[in-house]
């Protein structure tokens, strides 16, 4: 199954031959993160060698230049081990560079535990003038991409690694908007990324059982689409996120507190606990850390249960 990574790949080397300033650097990972399609430009593609924080550093003095730098590694290494580069030389003086992040969340499966990437939104959300983007599939990808490129300023893209199914209406998708996919009033399931299908897989199943889900796509995790969120608040009994992450600092963190302060309600969390992740086949990952439809099902029904 052809997966994001792969439209990654394939959708930057169609944008490069028209956008001549962007300028691809590669942490020897390229043949895993799919940046090295790009190598076919030439001397455009940047083999920067087991080196990220150099390699950001490379890319902040091209911005300055006036080229589109994207920086492409595993996300555990690209935003853990270059933080401190990330945050001095492009996110403080706002340049115009993207960052890749491959492998996110438990979908490095058996690479081992250092390389499960489940405190990557958390380190990129916190920088000011970031933007924080997980497309939850290839046509997502596909605009994330480009309206990434067209953004004047630094952006992290989130990128799993195994195949996504199709969820997303490429008409009905709004860049920075959330995207709601299945409406429904007793519960809102906000995912991202991965768990995209997760969630409309189990809203379809507790539609059987007369619980009307509401499933939204939340692809920009920042800057978050307050206006959307609070109408999805204002029609629910209660909201469940669901993300390839840590529970603190993620997605469902940023929902947690715009609604703290505008709509309170009550919001369960779906995600990683406070834990480092193991290491092992992606499904069984998911399994042990409940981002499974059947957690989400079970999770729902409780709470429905036991508080209406």
């Amino acid at each position: 199954m052809e997966e994001i990574r792969d439209i990654f790949g394939k959708e930057l080397l169609e944008i490069g031959k028209k956008e001549k300033r962007i300028i691809v650097l590669d942490a020897d990972v390229g043949s895993s993160t799919r940046s090295l399609k790009f190598s076919e430009l030439g001397q455009r593609f940047i083999q920067c060698g087991i080196a990220e924080q150099n390699m950001v550093g490379i890319s902040a003095g091209l911005a300055l230049k006036g080229m589109i730098p994207i920086v492409t590694s595993f996300a555990v290494f690209i935003t853990g081990r270059c933080y401190d580069q990330i945050r001095i030389s492009i996110a403080y003086p706002k340049l115009n560079v993207k960052i890749v992040g491959s492998h996110a969340g438990l979908t490095a499966g058996p690479d081992g535990p250092t390389h499960q990437a489940i405190d990557d939104i958390a380190l990129m959300r916190d920088l000011p003038n970031m933007m924080v983007l997980e497309p939850a599939d290839k046509k997502e990808m596909k605009i994330v991409l480009n309206e990434s490129i067209k953004h004047n300023g630094p952006v992290y893209i989130r990128i799993n690694r195994g195949g996504s199914p199709e969820v997303c209406n490429i008409d009905d998708i709004c860049f920075k908007k959330i995207n709601i996919l299945k409406k429904g009033n007793d519960v809102g399931i906000l995912a991202s990324g991965f768990m995209v299908d997760k969630a409309l897989k189990a809203a379809k199943i507790l539609e059987t059982e007369h619980i009307n889900a509401l499933v939204a796509d939340i692809h920009c995790i920042k800057p978050l689409d307050v206006d959307t969120l609070l109408d999805i608040a204002r029609k629910v009994r209660f909201i469940l996120t669901i993300e390839n992450h840590s529970i603190i600092g993620g997605m469902g963190s940023a929902v947690s507190e715009i609604l703290a302060e505008l709509y309170p309600l009550p919001i369960i969390k779906v995600g990683v606990k406070d834990t480092f992740a193991e290491s092992a086949d992606t499904m069984q990952l998911f399994e042990k850390y409940g981002l499974t439809e059947a957690n989400i099902i079970d999770i729902i029904k409780r709470h429905l249960k036991s508080n209406f």
